[in-house]
């Protein structure tokens, strides 16, 4: 089902991932531009990481929630229609995957799958299959270490969250993305503010 963008609230939450982090902002300005009106959410990490002016330095002055900002789960995702995850880490994925909501991110994923909001998820900082995670030395865990990360993807999959590259967010969320995830994307990482 296409979700036209005037009119459509979304909230896109940014872990603190860099993989694909660049690509995955870069998609945030498309449904702006699209006609989306869109809230973020930061991370901890994403604060220390990426940063609010990294944010904003592509997509002006949208509104950006951070925990520290103590606003409650509901009354954050009360004002969207749909969640993105240009930023999806490990961590969250990981959290979300066994139903452990003991951050906002985590929490507001969580919620949108259980409120039955759409949720699209940039899988690059994620999966440990992504290349970029061979050119950093990330790719030497064993099979079997492997196999759980890959397996936290597949069993967000299963909970309804659509993972797709980082670059193919905003066509996934505008119903012009192939039905089925992509093999991973080698995206650029982000190294710094």
């Amino acid at each position: 089902r296409r979700l036209a963008g005037r009119g459509r609230r979304a909230l896109a939450l940014f872990c603190g991932g860099t993989i694909g982090a660049p690509e995955g902002r870069a998609e945030v300005k498309k449904l702006l531009a699209a006609g989306y009106s869109v809230r973020a959410v930061l991370t901890p990490s994403a604060e220390r990481v990426l940063g609010k002016d990294w944010l904003k330095s592509e997509l002006g002055d949208i509104e950006i929630i951070t925990e520290a900002d103590g606003q409650a789960p509901g009354a954050v995702l009360k004002e969207a229609d749909l969640t993105l995850v240009p930023v999806l880490t490990l961590n969250t994925a990981a959290k979300v995957a066994h139903g452990i909501a003991d951050t906002l991110a985590a929490t507001l994923i969580m919620d949108s799958l259980l409120t039955g909001r759409p949720v699209f998820a940039a899988r690059d900082a994620c999966d440990p299959a992504n290349p970029v995670r061979a050119q950093l030395g990330m790719n030497k865990a064993a099979a079997p270490y492997r196999a759980l990360l890959s397996g936290n993807l597949a069993r967000l999959t299963e909970f309804g969250v659509r993972l797709v590259a980082a670059r193919e967010l905003a066509a996934a969320v505008q119903g012009e993305a192939p039905a089925a995830p992509p093999a991973p994307a080698a995206g650029r990482v982000f190294s710094g503010r």
